[in-house]
This record gives C-alpha cells, structure tokens and sequence, in this order.
C-alpha cells in the first residue's frame, strides 16, 4: 500500500513578477539615496556609500528572487540595483562643486540602464559591463572603481549560475531523473559538485571584496576623496558582506539538505519508486524522513526570504528618519 506522494519540483518563478519586485526595490533606493539630507563632506564619500548600499539589498534580492529566474534575470538585477543606488547618490549630490561630471556619470549610466532595461523585455543577454567613466577627474576614477568592481561580482555570479545550470541542479528533484539514476550515483555527484561551487564563489566573491579595499587605495585621487570614499564603501560594505556569508550559508545548507534526502533514498531503496513521474512511498517512516529534509529546504529558503524582508525594513526605517 502506497503512502503518498511527494510533492513535485516548482516550475522556474515567472520574470514578470520578479521584475515587478526589481522595479519597485531600485524606486526605493532611488528615493532613498536621493533624499539623504547628510551625503558626507565630499563627492568620495557619498559615491563610497551610495555603491556600498546598493550591495545589501540585492544581495537579498539575488538568493531570494533572480536567481532562480537565470543568470540573465540575474545580472540585470545587480546593474539596476548598484545603479539605482548610484544613481540617487547623485541626485543627492548635484548642488555640490562636483555636479557637472556627477551629472555625466549619471546621464552616461542612465543610457546603460535603459539598454539593460530593453535587453530584459527582450530576453536577451545581459552585455558586458562597460568600466570606462563618463566623468572626468576624480569622480571619474571612482565611477571607473564603481564600474570595475560591478563588474567583476555580475562575472562571479554569472560563473556560478552557469556552473550550477551546467551539472543541472534545477532539476535535481525532479522525479523522472531521479529514475534513471541507478544507484543515486549521478545525484550524489550533483550534490558534492554543488556543494564545491557555493564554497568557491563564496571565496571567490569575499576575496573580490577584500581586493576591493586595496583598489581604493590606488585610485589616482587626493588624499581626502580617497579617504571619504573608502569610509563611505566599507561602511555600508560591511554590512553587506555579512549579509552576502549568511546568504551563502543558507545556500550551502540547502545543498546539504538535498543530499541528506538522496542519503535516505539510497539507505531505503526498498520502500520508494517512481510512478507516474512522481516518488511514491511504501513506508510511512520512510516518507516522513524525506519530507523532513523537504521542510528543512523550505525553511533555509524562508530565511533568505526575512533577510530581504529586513534590508527593506531597514530602507523604509532610515526613509522615516529622513523625514523628521
């Protein structure tokens, strides 16, 4: 007598809703970083703080809602978001000596974001970040800074989403592959090559940070542009790098998760099969261990979900202040 069923993979996330949940998160950094009243005492440090900030939300943004819809999807969200956060920091500092070439930087990343914008609708690739700067002097070399190290996190995510599409991971779970594993050979192999690249890009991702730290200090700037921007970057990055490790942690343990559940299925070949295209049990013990390590999924999944829903908090919080 068969328990029941378990249930089956979820389709990929429509891009529609995501692009809803995009827009409605770059307008809220975009007013945000607009209407600071304090932007520091000098163009540095509010360029530092501006690309700093937009790090946390879309750190919360990737794990919670584009990644699961492609490395496309993906990588616009990290252009608009780093650019809409940018793009209020300067909005926020035009009555400043600097307005001019803000005003370049600003203009030249508007025409990006609206080809990244149109390449969305299309569903076409995302093109390659362009690192040369719009401004000139040293507004310049920190839009050159800014540009430079967005690129280099969208070509670190790309590569891990590439990775994982390439060893299927999406469909990991589903029913009808998991038939034709004999063994649970191939499954396991899937998880420990998974669970290898979360570990790099991890790595890759924080090492890219720390180099971040030493590219601010080769920046051809004054002293004191220097000072204010790497103070502005690190205050928000640091935030955003805690943020960016308990995301990956959560991701790692939902691949330890996974391989837990394929452990089980392995141990207890004899009370599970796969009709139908979908895994029935035999044994109600059985099928409860495995729901368990299901439910465990949803809640590291749940948990990438508070995490954005605490970087928004914040944003509203810090809007509130703004107004007092």
């Amino acid at each position: 007598m068969e328990a029941s069923e378990t249930p089956q993979a979820a389709k990929k996330p429509s891009i529609v809703i995501g692009s809803i949940w995009l827009a409605v998160l770059c307008i809220v950094l975009l007013v945000y970083t607009g209407s600071r009243s304090e932007v520091g005492g000098n163009a540095g440090y509010a360029l530092g703080y501006g690309m700093g900030t937009g790090l946390i939300p879309w750190v919360i943004f990737h794990f919670a809602v584009a990644r699961r819809r492609g490395s496309g999807f993906a990588g616009v969200s990290l252009a608009l978001i780093l650019a809409s956060a940018a793009a209020g920091t300067w909005i926020a500092f035009r009555a400043h000596d600097s307005r001019e070439q803000m005003a370049r930087m600003g203009a030249s990343m508007q025409k990006e974001l609206d080809a990244v914008a149109r390449s969305v609708q299309e569903a076409k690739p995302t093109a390659k970040i362009d690192t040369t700067p719009a401004a000139g002097g040293e507004v310049g070399e920190m839009e050159r800074f800014g540009r430079t190290f967005l690129s280099r996190m969208a070509e670190l995510r790309n590569d891990y989403l590439r990775q994982l599409d390439s060893i299927g991971w999406d469909g990991i779970l589903d029913a009808k592959r998991i038939a034709a594993d004999k063994g649970l050979v191939q499954s396991r192999q899937m998880v420990g090559k998974a669970r290898a690249l979360v570990a790099s890009y991890k790595d890759k991702a924080l090492a890219t940070i720390e180099s971040a730290r030493a590219d601010i200090d080769k920046l051809p700037i004054s002293d004191e542009a220097r000072r204010g921007f790497r103070k502005g970057f690190e205050k928000s990055l640091e935030t955003s790098r805690g943020r960016l490790v308990e995301q990956l942690t959560l991701e790692a343990g939902i691949v330890d998760e996974v391989g837990k559940l394929f452990d089980l299925l392995a141990a207890k070949s004899g009370t599970w099969a796969v009709r139908g295209g979908k895994v029935v049990f035999t044994d109600q013990a059985t099928l409860s261990s495995f729901n368990g390590h299901l439910a465990e999924m949803q809640k590291l999944s749940a948990r990438q979900g508070a995490l954005q829903k605490q970087a928004l908090e914040s944003t509203r919080a810090k809007l509130e202040n703004l107004a007092k």
